[in-house]
């Protein structure tokens, strides 16, 4: 038994359901009452706190006043180098903040790696050099043309549209390394996206990309998340930026921005419906002006939204109506053409029938009807929704059962968290990831549930993190308990699941929503 859970134990039942989280235990009540005792309820708490269970002050308490005396002189001496009548008292009083002193000699104590430790041990370098294996399929190959076809000419911006599992990052790719191939060294390609996730992706591709096509040494920047970036001196290669991290430095350093935007010569906007927003318009209009460096636009959707048109309107104007769209002759619609080639499967829609009761304003009600999309507010109201949570486990449940690899996609941090904690406890490998969950500890679960077998995640719960930038061939199962709108949201969620049997997916998948069809 570790000294943690020996701590953990001297615990009372309800302290511990305390910290397991009362809707968590009001859930699993309603399922089985039987589930519900010391030992699950310790499982929980170690599996939500992870290595930040130390800097939960009740825990850290508790498990320091356990230790015999012996052993709370050896950690006060760690921590002091002198000993002291009532050991325990000393250790409580200490200064547990993350970089401290105290804090490193109580976590190597009790053997959990401190947070920051662990994400710096395994932080990339901001730097990449890559020397000079990648191809394309024919469509992605005809779209590849025709965008280099407008960034070459005298309105280089280009809007391409592909839908989500056609291969719109590795095009964009391709596209990239033929600019690099035609100019010669001592210009800038920077790639724009808006989390952590995607400029992972984006990152890895283009290593792989230039890997294949190039023909010569290019550097590769991250400038995003942990990763730092010194723009004044960077002046040829490729930059994968963070939105919100460029966009600052915009401001904070003016000047080096200034100087270092002359050297762009090719911007890339991921997920382009963001492109009109007010700050990110801004940003594109700096570093790509109307008639000088070259724009290319991503999308998986043609529009933003159901009803939204002027704002499509917007889109289709900043991008000088430059559209490219995957065009597959004999086919009406691409995706029948993806589809019928396996790669992407065919998906099986399931309504889960739900009306929750909520009290929602005059106004929210008449937005819903109007066709735009839910408030923050009434969604978090549905992830409180004791009823419809119950419905989510048992079709989550039901498919696991069947040995599904599910995604499900929940209303808020808190949900998130929530129905993962329940499945847990009800035997199922069961994970969230959210903003919550630190990036290390989100890159583990995902690679988890990427692996096949019987140890590995069978199930995924995510609130504002996989949307985009995530593969997973193996997903067959999308549950979306977060009700939308935005035609751009709904589609990026089902897609997480529409990998076909060709890139190592599957030919059929099922995706269950409806849980709030009132809205829908």
């Amino acid at each position: 038994m570790s000294r943690l859970t020996k701590g953990l134990i001297s615990l009372g039942e309800p302290e511990l359901q305390e910290l397991a989280g009362r809707l968590t235990v009001n859930l699993l009540a309603k399922i089985d009452e039987r589930i519900i005792n010391k030992s699950n309820l310790i499982t929980l708490i170690l599996e939500s706190y992870g290595n930040e269970i130390l800097f939960e002050e009740r825990i850290r308490n508790n498990a320091l006043l356990t230790l015999n005396k012996n052993e709370a002189e050896e950690l006060l001496f760690n921590i002091t180098g002198s000993k002291a009548e009532d050991p325990w008292s000393s250790l409580i009083k200490q200064n547990y903040s993350y970089t401290s002193k105290p804090s490193i000699a109580i976590h190597d104590f009790f053997e959990i790696p401190l947070p920051e430790q662990e994400e710096k041990s395994t932080t990339r370098s901001s730097i990449v050099n890559i020397l000079p294996h990648y191809g394309l399929y024919n469509y992605q190959q005809v779209v590849v043309n025709k965008a280099l076809n407008k960034i070459f000419s005298d309105t280089p911006r280009v809007l391409v549209h592909m839908p989500t599992g056609a291969g719109k990052t590795r095009s964009a790719m391709s596209i990239i390394a033929q600019f690099l191939l035609r100019l010669e060294p001592g210009v800038v390609v920077i790639w724009l996206a808006h989390s952590e996730e995607l400029c992972d992706q984006a990152s890895d591709e283009f290593e792989k990309c230039w890997s294949y096509i190039g023909n010569r040494e290019v550097t590769l920047g991250r400038l995003y998340s942990e990763y730092e970036l010194d723009l004044a001196n960077f002046k040829d290669g490729v930059i994968v930026a963070g939105l919100a991290k460029i966009y600052s430095r915009s401001f904070s350093q003016q000047s080096e921005f200034l100087n270092f935007k002359k050297y762009v010569k090719f911007v890339v906007m991921d997920e382009a419906h963001q492109a009109i927003a007010h700050t990110y318009k801004h940003l594109l209009e700096m570093l790509a002006p109307e008639g000088g460096s070259a724009l290319l636009g991503l999308s998986a959707t043609p529009g933003r939204s159901w009803v939204d048109m002027d704002r499509d309107k917007e889109l289709a104007d900043f991008f000088v109506g430059n559209k490219i769209s995957l065009e597959i002759p004999g086919y009406n619609n691409p995706i029948l053409f993806l589809q019928e080639k396996g790669y992407l499967a065919k998906p099986e829609y399931i309504q889960i029938p739900y009306n929750p009761q909520l009290d929602l304003s005059d106004t929210e009600l008449e937005n819903i009807a109007s066709g735009f999309d839910i408030s923050l507010e009434a969604i978090q109201k549905l992830g409180e929704d004791e009823q419809r949570n119950l419905i989510i486990l048992k079709e989550i449940i039901f498919e696991a059962n069947k040995g599904s690899k599910i995604i499900v996609f929940a209303c808020s941090v808190n949900h998130a968290h929530l129905l993962a904690d329940v499945l847990l406890l009800k035997g199922i490998q069961a994970k969230a990831v959210s903003t919550r969950t630190g990036p290390l500890i989100r890159r583990k679960s995902i690679e988890e549930f990427k692996k096949t077998g019987e140890n590995s995640i069978q199930v995924l719960v995510n609130f504002g993190i996989l949307t985009t930038g995530f593969d997973a061939p193996k997903t067959n199962v999308a549950v979306i308990a977060r009700p939308t709108q935005s035609v751009v949201l709904y589609s990026q969620m089902i897609g997480r699941a529409m990998r076909g049997s060709a890139v190592g997916g599957n030919e059929r998948v099922i995706v269950k929503s409806g849980v709030s069809e009132k809205f829908i």
